[in-house]
């Protein structure tokens, strides 16, 4: 289990990992094409992958969420069903804010522990990425 292991990684492959979180991948496939050999270190690997996965659940969950409230509030004015607009898009509402703020806390949880050296361990997202190392 290389991620329980006492290495401290260096500076930079914490900086990098904590910023492929904020920029959904992108520094991390910049530092993998600029620095290959020390692109492999298995902390920098464990946060490229999961920051990755999370940014793009993240995102589809909040664009299935926009779809869906958008359908249901077109049915509901083309069948002119006024009772329960109101409250349907308020609930669906609610929801897609709740998702969204979850995949943004999450990703900011990820940057906090990647900036400090840390794993960040987000449960089935975690175990996914360490089957992809």
């Amino acid at each position: 289990m290389p991620w329980l292991t006492k290495h401290s990684p260096v500076l930079l492959e914490r900086i990098v990992s904590g910023l492929s979180y904020l920029t959904f991948g992108i520094a991390g496939i910049l530092y993998s094409i600029f620095k290959p050999t020390e692109a492999r270190s298995l902390f920098f690997r464990f946060h490229f992958i999961q920051s990755i996965m999370l940014c793009i659940i993240s995102y589809l969950l909040t664009w299935c969420l926009g779809f869906l409230v958008e359908s249901i509030g077109g049915f509901f004015q083309t069948f002119h069903f006024t009772q329960g607009l109101d409250s349907t898009m308020l609930v669906l509402g609610f929801i897609a804010t709740g998702i969204n703020i979850l995949g943004k806390a999450l990703i900011g949880y990820g940057t906090i522990l990647a900036f400090l050296g840390k794993y960040a361990e987000i449960p089935m997202l975690s175990s996914m990425a360490r089957k992809q190392m």
